[in-house]
């Protein structure tokens, strides 16, 4: 068994200001924002943990005053945040921006779990774009691209003994992401999405009995990051029919995705392959919008999508490892009321 007791404070002071020149970079309007943060964050309590220990600690009969290990722990961790950005106005329907801002995520201790303490996390990030509105605002248009400098990454490791957060030393990703959102007649609307990812481990060493490495350190430098896709696309449309009986809308969505690993080995047997799933229905909507019926059909495809991959501590008789799925091709029929006013 274990337990323990944590006490969690987080103080902090911030402020952000935006500041508009109307005639800024070639004549276009431009806001500039600036704004910082402080914050301290404070862990504090005490851990312990009861089991049969065979070596380095004496068995130990679980009871309220007997523990075989513990730890008191009183953690702080003081930080400076900020972000600053810009935008031109080249039209009311075209805005680009850029911005460069710093981020954190305070570290803490795993109660239960030992030696169970981790670093806080921290982030660099940049990116840039635009945002408009198109032909005769029927098109919806956004486009960015970033780049994310982590150091002290925290990542959740699954070892032989349980469960833990570590930090590697440094990760990047960066990538590019594109949508559009079209109406061209006021029956028809189109949407597309698409991105590239490359996210990977600048600098991480870790231990991981469970991963076939006997427990030795195991050098992760240029691995992927955890569910990460390299690519994805989306694309949906739907048409709307209305009538005297009320609106009939068609709906389709598609979406692929590349392969990703659910673990920093990314091993094979912590992969899912690229994949698709296609969604339909056909939706009806009774006169006054009160009533709603819907015939629906989900993962077309009815492939067997692995989401999530769990190697579980190796206890006696205990699993080797625990796949989650995503549901199967699933159909049927909904009916709705709207019982508001």
């Amino acid at each position: 068994t274990n337990g323990g007791n944590i006490e969690t404070r987080s103080m902090a002071v911030f402020g952000q200001n935006d500041y508009r020149i109307d005639e800024g970079v070639l004549g276009m309007p431009v806001t500039v924002t600036a704004g910082l943060r402080y914050t301290k964050d404070e862990k504090r309590g005490n851990d312990f943990l009861d089991f049969i220990f065979f070596g380095g600690c004496a068995i130990v009969v679980p009871s309220a005053t007997s523990h075989c290990a513990a730890k008191d722990f009183d953690e702080s961790w003081n930080t400076l945040t900020g972000r600053a950005g810009i935008q031109v106005e080249q039209s009311e329907d075209v805005m680009w921006y850029a911005t460069a801002s710093r981020g954190y995520r305070s570290g803490g201790v795993l109660v239960g779990n030992f030696p169970g303490a981790y670093d806080p996390e921290y982030i660099w990030n940049y990116e840039g774009g635009v945002k408009s509105l198109l032909w005769d605002k029927r098109l919806q248009l956004n486009a960015s691209a970033f780049y994310n400098k982590y150091s002290d990454m925290q990542v959740f490791i699954q070892d032989i003994g349980g469960s833990r957060i570590e930090n590697a030393a440094s990760a990047t990703i960066k990538g590019i992401e594109i949508d559009a959102l079209a109406k061209p007649t006021d029956d028809l609307t189109l949407n597309l999405g698409f991105s590239w990812l490359d996210a990977t481990y600048d600098s991480y060493t870790t231990i991981d009995s469970r991963a076939g490495s006997s427990g030795l350190p195991e050098d992760l430098s240029g691995n992927r990051l955890n569910r990460t896709p390299e690519f994805a696309f989306i694309a949906g449309a739907q048409y709307d029919i209305p009538t005297s009986a009320g609106l009939f809308s068609l709906r389709g969505d598609f979406m692929w995705k590349d392969e990703v690993f659910f673990r920093a080995q990314n091993l094979p047997v912590d992969r899912q392959d690229a994949h698709t799933k296609t969604d339909l229905r056909a939706i009806w909507y009774v006169p006054g919008d009160q009533y709603k019926a819907e015939i629906f059909v989900q993962n077309l495809e009815d492939e067997d999508v692995v989401n999530n991959i769990v190697i579980p501590a190796q206890t006696i008789g205990g699993p080797t490892s625990q796949i989650s799925l995503n549901p199967p091709r699933t159909f049927g029929v909904r009916f709705s009321v709207d019982v508001g006013g």
